[in-house]
């Protein structure tokens, strides 16, 4: 069974080879992998080109800078697995990442494998990502599920779920307006107890930059789905890079959009979630700990959320 993995590339030269070596070092060898060179500008191009010529497992698609929603859609335009996968090309993964995945969905039937991830930093240092607690269950069964690690990186998805869905070009933490519409749709997801995902933390990637909000102090907007890790993440990572400048942030007032993920659940899952999450319309939510309690609740798939400059400390 050919699984894909689509790997988006843009100026990593640094760490595609240590990416592509953990791609090429799986265990289950029946591999499509996909590189897409999103309009690199240093040798990302030659050093993929080179591994093509090596292992013919490797397709390298070529296309102008467009971000990497753009990169991955391209990389779905062209795959034919019948699952995929996704690396980011500054990761690396374990040898039996894609293996251990595919058993537990193929076991199981699932439409979605999640496995635990590992955070490693340039300074040595390493830290731990839980995955989700649950064994295998939908989004119908339990609803929480929803806002488990939003993550496209640590899962493995039947490929089929991406023929009415792409990641949004243009928006940042492109995976919280995408992987809970997936989860939504899947019939059955399956949790992997390992860490098979390694992350690279480094300056200038895109969960440790926050010009997204405005950094210079002025209100900033920018479309996010509900989200629990991934609205807590976003608040840390404004607080490392205010916190410096002497700005505190510990609000974030929300407004809702609709969109086809809160039609894709029966209302009475919505009712039921909503009963186990008290909502609170209509204000601000000062504990940004629970904002996304707050925004999970609502269900909608996209939160417009406004970072607020405010004189007290970070409540997290």
């Amino acid at each position: 069974m050919k699984i894909s993995v689509i790997v988006p590339v843009y100026n990593l030269e640094k760490y595609i080879r240590q990416c592509l070596e953990s791609v090429l070092n799986q265990t289950y060898r029946d591999l499509e992998i996909l590189a897409v060179n999103d309009g690199s500008k240093d040798s990302s191009k030659e050093i993929l080109d080179a591994y093509a010529l090596k292992d013919p497992r490797i397709t390298v698609l070529d296309k102008p800078n467009g971000g990497l929603s753009d990169a991955r859609n391209c990389g779905m335009d062209h795959m034919t697995g019948e699952y995929v996968v996704f690396i980011d090309s500054d990761d690396v993964i374990d040898p039996d990442m894609v293996g251990h995945l595919l058993e537990a969905a193929e076991k199981t039937g699932s439409d979605i494998a999640v496995s635990d991830m590992e955070y490693f930093y340039e300074d040595g240092r390493t830290g731990y990502s839980d995955g989700g607690q649950f064994t295998c269950t939908n989004v119908r069964e339990t609803p929480g599920l929803i806002a488990i690690n939003n993550s496209a990186c640590n899962k493995l998805f039947r490929s089929e779920l991406f023929l009415d869905v792409r990641f949004p070009k243009g928006l940042w933490y492109e995976d919280l307006a995408t992987i809970p519409i997936l989860l939504c749709k899947a019939g059955s997801v399956v949790k992997v107890n390992e860490a098979l995902y390694r992350y690279r933390q480094r300056s200038g990637s895109i969960i440790n930059m926050t010009s997204v909000v405005g950094i210079s102090g002025n209100a900033g907007q920018c479309n996010y789905a509900a989200s629990k890790a991934g609205m807590i993440a976003l608040a840390q990572s404004v607080a490392q890079e205010m916190g410096p400048k002497g700005i505190r942030v510990n609000t974030i007032a929300p407004g809702f959009i609709e969109t086809a993920m809160t039609a894709a659940l029966p209302e009475e899952v919505r009712q039921e979630w909503a009963k186990k999450i008290p909502l609170r319309r209509g204000g601000q939510v000062e504990d940004i700990a629970n904002v996304a309690t707050f925004l999970a609740s609502d269900m909608s798939s996209y939160v417009t959320g406004q970072v607020i400059q405010v004189d007290g400390g970070m409540n997290m």
